[in-house]
């Protein structure tokens, strides 16, 4: 058997254990192609269109092989969660989705110098993408720009309003090292080109701090605040109702809007190009 288990779950490759303290550090070593075989069908579905799975693939690959070492101080790559792609091992591969690796086997996103381009992509943008550098503070590469996207409306998080206890907004920004006190009361202040929100003001009883939305979001709880993209903020109670679009932080390629481009008979490089300006697809070699 190629394939090797840890509590009850099929892995491909091979396992290095070592142990911290009373607990085990287990670490799955395996090609990216291995890998990929365990993102994609977490990532997507393999019910989506093939060129759809395909070009999952090649941003799955160029992301993974571009941030190597991302947890390099812990002694791994990447973790399995989705801040750095959701990987769930040999039980997550089906068919379909390894046919899509297979089909695009070393196959990469590059920019005009060639170089390996930061390939972020998320589930809804909820109509329009978000250029980098409104989103993160080393933004600004010249392929991730906004782009205009009404594929996306089929989505199931298109439209969403959340609802946040102030309390949770208190104490999350305290956690998070933003001390204001008690939260009085939120702002925005600040769109960005595409319509997100760009910055807040929290009105708290020992202070008033301005922050970047999507620095906000994380901070409180970003499965709850899906997004930048706000219709409405207002206050019933002592509970929050944010009214927005789209699930994610907005930038790159929109995995929504990707199906029906896809179902609309697009291929994938087109789709790539679409989203990414002003990139290619490559063979990667090390």
């Amino acid at each position: 058997a190629d394939e090797v288990w840890v509590n009850g779950r099929p892995y491909r490759g091979r396992l290095e254990v070592t142990r911290t303290g009373p607990a085990f550090r287990v670490v799955n070593l395996l090609s990216v192609e291995d890998y990929l075989r365990g993102v994609l069908q977490m990532e997507t579905s393999d019910t989506w269109p093939e060129q759809a799975l395909k070009a999952q693939a090649v941003i799955s690959r160029t992301y993974a092989l571009r941030n190597r070492g991302r947890h390099g101080r812990q002694g791994y790559d990447f973790c399995r969660e989705p801040h750095c792609q959701t990987y769930g091992g040999a039980q997550a591969e089906r068919r379909l989705t390894d046919a899509a690796v297979d089909a695009t086997r070393g196959e990469v996103l590059v920019d005009r110098k060639h170089r390996l381009v930061g390939a972020v992509y998320h589930s809804t943008c909820g109509g329009s993408t978000e250029s980098a550098e409104n989103v993160w503070e080393r933004g600004g590469q010249s392929y991730l720009v906004p782009v205009s996207c009404k594929w996306c409306r089929g989505s199931p998080h298109y439209t969403w309003m959340a609802k946040v206890s102030n309390e949770l907004v208190t104490r999350s920004l305290e956690a998070g090292g933003v001390h204001v006190g008690t939260v009085r009361a939120l702002g925005i202040l600040s769109h960005t080109p595409s319509g997100r929100v760009y910055r807040v003001r929290v009105y708290g009883d020992r202070a008033t701090v301005d922050l970047k939305a999507n620095a906000f979001r994380n901070l409180v709880d970003p499965r709850l605040i899906r997004s930048t993209f706000w219709s409405g903020l207002s206050k019933r109670g002592n509970v929050w109702q944010i009214h927005g679009r789209g699930w994610g932080h907005g930038v790159g390629l929109c995995q929504w809007g990707m199906r029906s481009l896809a179902d609309k008979s697009m291929n994938y490089g087109q789709i790539l190009r679409y989203y990414y300006r002003g990139v290619s697809i490559d063979d990667y070699r090390e």
